[in-house]
């Protein structure tokens, strides 16, 4: 399925199982530092409602996590 978003782009979402031979290669690579998650910040779960406004406006070029 294919989805528009702002500036023209296009997010394509794909559905998957997930299997333990996958999931071991990118714990590796995670664990080697090959494979890292781009984040724009971290913040406490109060500033989720910010930090939405801020994702559908197409301010953040990564993810944000919400901790307790």
């Amino acid at each position: 399925m294919l989805a528009p978003l702002r500036g023209g782009r296009r997010l394509r979402s794909v559905l998957v199982a997930p299997r333990a031979a996958d999931l071991a290669v990118l714990s590796g690579w995670l664990a080697d530092g090959a494979l890292r998650p781009v984040l724009q910040r971290s913040l406490p779960l109060e500033g989720v409602r910010a930090a939405h406004r801020q994702l559908e406006a197409g301010l953040v070029p990564g993810r944000e996590v919400s901790t307790p």
